[in-house]
C-alpha cells in the first residue's frame, strides 16, 4: 500500500505500524546492484534469520524514513558516505564504517555533502532479536568505525548465496550465520570503537585489554602511555564522558559476559582471569554493572541461544 503525504510517499511494511516514508522521486536515485530476499511463511517464527540483502549505491539529494522499523538492518559503508539519525543522534558515515539500525526504532537516512554513497545491507528478523541485542550489549550501540573491513565485507557477501537456496537445510545455516555475525560485531564491538581516539587513548586502553587482572592506578596507566595523569583523566572525558577506572571495570564487565556466554569457565575461574579477590566480589560487581547475577546472565544467554 503506498500513499502521498506532503510530497512524500508513505508505504506499509510488514508490520501493520511500521512504514516508509520518502519524497516521490526517491527511487531514481537509488541503483540497486545485488537484492535477494528471503521471507520465512510465518513471519518472525524462527529464532533468528536474514531477511534481506542489498548492495546498492546512491546519488545526489534525497532521504528517507524507516517509522517504527521492525528489522535490525546491519549496514556497512564501502564508498561515499550518509548521514543518520536515530533516537535523537545524528551520525555522519564514511567508507569504513558500520551502522545499526535498532528494530522498533524510526530512522532518517539522508544523502551527505559529497551525493554518493555506496553500501551493503543486511536485514535481521527473528523472535530472539531484541533478546539477542540485550544479550550481547549491542541495544544502544548504532555506528561503529570498522578496522576489520575485508573481514566484515567477506561474512556479508556470503548471505545473498543462502539466501537464493530455498532449502531448509540452507535456512538454518543462515540463521547460524547471522548469529555468528551478531556475535562477531559484539565482540569486536571495543575494538572498533578505538580507530577514531588519540593514541594515548588508544594505547591506554590497550594496555588494560592486555592484562584485565591487573588493578592498574592512574598515574601507572599515564606512565604507559607517555603522558600525564591530567591529560590522561582529561582524554577519557573529552571521547568517552568517563574515568579510566570505570572504564577499566566496564572492560572487565563486558569480557565477565563473554565469558559466561561461552560457558568454558567457572564464575570463579572467571572472577581471577578478571583481578577479583573472589567469586563473591566479582558476583557483586557483575550484579551492580549489568542488573543481575552472574546466574541469571548465564541462563538468558542459554536461552538467546537455543
Amino acid at each position: 500500500m503506498e500513499r502521498h503525504l506532503s510530497g512524500a510517499v508513505e508505504k506499509a511494511q510488514t508490520s501493520r505500524h511500521s512504514y516508509d516514508r520518502y519524497p516521490k522521486n526517491y527511487q531514481k536515485h537509488m541503483r540497486e546492484i545485488q537484492e535477494e530476499h528471503w521471507y520465512d511463511v510465518f513471519p518472525f517464527s524462527l529464532a533468528l534469520w536474514p531477511q534481506s540483502f542489498r548492495e546498492a549505491e546512491r546519488l545526489g539529494s534525497w532521504w528517507r524514513d524507516r517509522c517504527n522499523y521492525p528489522l535490525l538492518t546491519i549496514e556497512f559503508m564501502l564508498d561515499g558516505e550518509l548521514i543518520y539519525e536515530q533516537e535523537g543522534q545524528v551520525h555522519h558515515l564514511h567508507a569504513g564504517d558500520l551502522y545499526l539500525s535498532h528494530p522498533g526504532n524510526t530512522i532518517r537516512i539522508q544523502n551527505a555533502p559529497c551525493k554518493y554513497a555506496y553500501q551493503l545491507q543486511l536485514c535481521v528478523a527473528g523472535s530472539l532479536l531484541k533478546l539477542l541485542l540485550e544479550t550481547f550489549d549491542l541495544k544502544r550501540t548504532f555506528r561503529m568505525r570498522c578496522p576489520e573491513r575485508n573481514e566484515l565485507e567477506s561474512r556479508l557477501r556470503a548471505f545473498p548465496g543462502v539466501l537464493r537456496d530455498k532449502d531448509p537445510h540452507t535456512r538454518v545455516q543462515a540463521s547460524s550465520m547471522t548469529y555468528e555475525l551478531i556475535a562477531w560485531i559484539a565482540e569486536n564491538k571495543h575494538e572498533f570503537s578505538l580507530s577514531d581516539l588519540p593514541p594515548p587513548l588508544t594505547h591506554t586502553i590497550r594496555n588494560m585489554q592486555a592484562e584485565l587482572s591487573h588493578n592498574f592506578s592512574i598515574p601507572e596507566l599515564a606512565a604507559m602511555s607517555n603522558t600525564s595523569k591530567a591529560t590522561l583523566n582529561r582524554l577519557f572525558r573529552k571521547y568517552l564522558n568517563t574515568s579510566p577506572q570505570v572504564y577499566l571495570n566496564s572492560l572487565r564487565m563486558e569480557n565477565a559476559k563473554n565469558f559466561i556466554r561461552r560457558g568454558r569457565l567457572s564464575f570463579k575461574e572467571i572472577a581471577e582471569q578478571l583481578g577479583f579477590r573472589n567469586s563473591l566480589y566479582f558476583s557483586t560487581a557483575f550484579k551492580r554493572y549489568t542488573g543481575m547475577s552472574p546466574s541469571e546472565f548465564r541462563r538468558m544467554s542459554d536461552a538467546a541461544d537455543s
